[in-house]
């Protein structure tokens, strides 16, 4: 079944329980909030040319969800989401020409495993994709991010960060690839990993595999506890270590996140922190 979906108003927000009865949604102008509540949902997306459109996706408890985004040429799409539960998902996001993707996913649920394939297609197509992730307990999480450049003057600027307590481990494996002739192209890899316990693991792995000489590439990925003068400085001002902790890990987490949702988000963040 294909469903279209056309909203002029950009200023109206949309709300859609996504099945498998839906398996094509055709988007025009909008915010659209995707609430996904199907286990094992398979879902093609196709955004419009020339358009603006925000998606936030809302997820329910132990979800095996399979989604293809193809942005069509001149569009932006600003793609959000805040996971608080058990979910295992596949992403693949095609840009063609002048296409713009934005996304920050938080992380705060259990046992967690995504993939994600962003295809960069036709010249001046461009991903900036955030990742942020909080794990305590015995909570594992994997998560593997694809950047394939097929074209010139491409961009991608991939960020993932994480903080972990108790045991909690989480590993990020993360490929950017420039196909030969794509001149002008430009990869940046930046992963960042927070400890606030001595038993936390962590496997970062970025890899870049280049095929053509004039392009630009970079990656960094670090892993660190928390530094005790960061706590006592923190202490010393008369605020505890429990909360101290939990200001480091907010601000680690959220510092790429969107401004006009870094208020939710720092409150579900907040939550999860509190609650454990």
């Amino acid at each position: 079944m294909i469903k279209d979906i056309y909203q002029k108003n950009e200023d109206k927000i949309t709300n859609i329980d996504l099945t498998n009865d839906l398996d094509y949604i055709i988007i025009e102008s909008g915010i659209y909030n995707f609430n996904i509540k199907t286990k094992n949902l398979k879902l093609n997306i196709i955004i419009k040319e020339n358009l603006e459109v925000i998606i936030n996706e809302n997820y329910f408890n132990n979800l095996q969800i399979d989604i293809n985004i193809e942005i069509k040429d001149n569009s932006k799409v600003f793609y959000y989401s805040c996971n608080k539960d058990k979910i295992s998902k596949n992403n693949h996001i095609k840009l063609n020409n002048n296409g713009y993707l934005e996304t920050y996913f938080l992380e705060l649920g259990t046992d967690n495993n995504s993939k994600y394939n962003i295809d960069l297609l036709e010249i001046n197509s461009e991903v900036n994709f955030n990742l942020s992730v909080y794990a305590n307990k015995s909570i594992k999480q994997k998560h593997m991010v694809n950047i394939n450049h097929y074209a010139g003057n491409t961009i991608s600027n991939v960020y993932n960060y994480s903080v972990l307590d108790d045991y909690a481990s989480c590993d990020f494996l993360v490929n950017s690839y420039i196909k030969k002739n794509s001149k002008k192209a430009s990869v940046h890899q930046k992963s960042r990993v927070l400890s606030l316990s001595e038993n936390c693991t962590s496997n970062t792995d970025p890899i870049l595999l280049i095929d053509e000489f004039d392009v630009v590439g970079g990656h960094g990925a670090t892993f660190s506890m928390v530094n005790p003068n960061d706590i006592y400085y923190f202490k010393v001002r008369g605020i505890k270590e429990k909360e101290a902790k939990k200001l480091l890990a907010i601000g680690n987490l959220l510092e790429h996140a969107p401004i006009h949702i870094l208020e939710k988000l720092q409150n579900e963040l907040e939550k999860r922190l509190e609650n454990g």
